[in-house]
């Protein structure tokens, strides 16, 4: 099978870039010719890098004129549409896999594969199609859902993107011009639902796209780990340093603890603000490490007892937590959107978002446990990952999405 992959980046900036890449090599393993559809970076990797990749501008840089100016862009790429419509004439591929690309690629992508015929398949990531912002939380850094449903002046009554009139009128811009447009649910023929909490949540306001949406976990290749590799800290955070992902809510937890050690690793926008606070708290004990991939992610990973997951969003299906369990590494994660579908008492620890003395509770549980319940809960993180975010697992059930996909294209086109 030839399948096509499209994302808005083909490096990792975050979690759904992981999964891009890792669905492409996953396929090309399994022996299907895979073809790529993503924007021009210095930072991209090798494979699958070609010359339909068109070159964008970050919608954050420049003057005021200069960013009013690549609105258009920002809603609806020309430049994306012709050079994907040139891959397709070319390369023919059987069906089109979507994750990320609003923003960069746009929603052009939609028209030239619906000219050509391609069957769509979409992972469904986050939240866009309820939310302007795609994480359903508001400027204030509560969880909202006014949104949701097709009404997107919440957006910018709230200043929810970067709290910011401007950038937020032109996310309700764009999300209107989609639904008039581009409506995901008319254009796309199956939709990968990363989590059952994701499902709900869509199928809550969108019940029509029930018989057209599966659930999928993300999956992880097992990383290769030094052999000699120890604990060397009590806790690891990985991610995105932003707001929504709880990390200044653990920083709170560990000034009350100030003897348990932390490594954080990633970048953000919340990065200064992180820093600023563990000088001002004297966490001598926390060391950010900026952002880390490959095999020194996973030694960090590694080199800790236990992951944490603060995250005050609806999180989905986090990488996070598949690659802490993949590592033997359990996790402490809140208790919101997908996360305790991974998180059992028996691979880890669950704690109310946002409360930060519920947190430490949890911290102060799993960090005092005896050294065979410890073994134990590795054991079932590296069982729960085995059987649940396996290559093998994920690529039988994604190639039966992609026939449901094909199938549902073929009866549209009769």
């Amino acid at each position: 099978m030839k399948i096509l992959q499209i994302n808005n980046y083909h490096h990792v900036k975050g979690g759904s870039d992981t999964v891009y890449l890792n669905t492409g090599q996953l396929l090309e393993k399994m022996g299907d010719e895979v073809i790529y559809f993503s924007t021009a970076n210095e930072e991209n990797v090798q494979e699958g890098s070609n010359s339909y990749f068109i070159k964008t501008s970050d919608p954050n840089e420049g003057g005021v004129f200069s960013k009013l100016m690549r609105i258009p862009s920002f809603i609806y790429s020309s430049k994306s549409y012709d050079s994907l419509k040139r891959l397709l004439k070319s390369e023919k591929p059987d069906i089109a896999h979507l994750h990320i690309f609003y923003g960069q690629l746009t929603s052009s992508v939609l028209k030239a594969l619906r000219e050509e015929k391609v069957p769509i398949v979409m992972t469904v990531h986050d939240y866009r199609m309820l939310c302007p912002v795609s994480v359903l939380m508001n400027n204030n850094g509560e969880v909202c859902e006014k949104c949701a449903g097709n009404s997107y002046w919440p957006c910018v009554v709230s200043k929810c993107n970067k709290g910011n009139y401007a950038f937020s009128a032109i996310s309700a811009m764009e999300s209107a011009f989609r639904d008039k447009f581009f409506d995901y649910k008319e254009y796309v023929d199956h939709f990968i639902m990363v989590s059952q909490f994701i499902k709900r949540k869509h199928s809550q306001y969108f019940p029509d796209i029930e018989n057209k949406s599966s659930i999928l976990y993300n999956f992880q290749s097992i990383p290769k780990i030094k052999s000699d590799s120890r604990i060397e800290v009590d806790l690891v955070f990985f991610g995105r340093l932003s707001r929504e992902k709880g990390i200044l809510t653990l920083l709170q937890a560990l000034v009350r603890r100030k003897w348990i050690s932390l490594k954080i690793i990633g970048a953000g926008p919340e990065e200064a603000e992180i820093n600023e606070f563990i000088e001002v708290n004297s966490l001598q004990n926390v060391h950010l490490l900026g952002f880390c991939k490959g095999d020194d992610l996973w030694e960090n990973i590694n080199s800790a007892k236990f992951a944490v997951v603060p995250s005050e969003c609806y999180e989905n299906n986090p990488m996070t937590v598949i690659e802490s369990f993949f590592l033997g590494v359990p996790v402490i994660g809140s208790d919101i959107g997908g996360i305790p579908e991974l998180i059992n008492k028996k691979n880890g620890f669950i704690f109310q978002p946002g409360k930060i003395d519920h947190l430490i509770e949890k911290i102060d549980e799993a960090l005092n446990l005896n050294s065979q319940d410890y073994t134990l809960l590795s054991d079932n993180a590296k069982l729960f990952a085995k059987e649940n975010f396996s290559e093998s697992h994920h690529y039988k059930k994604l190639l039966n999405i992609y026939k449901k996909a094909m199938k549902n294209q073929s009866i549209l086109n009769e």
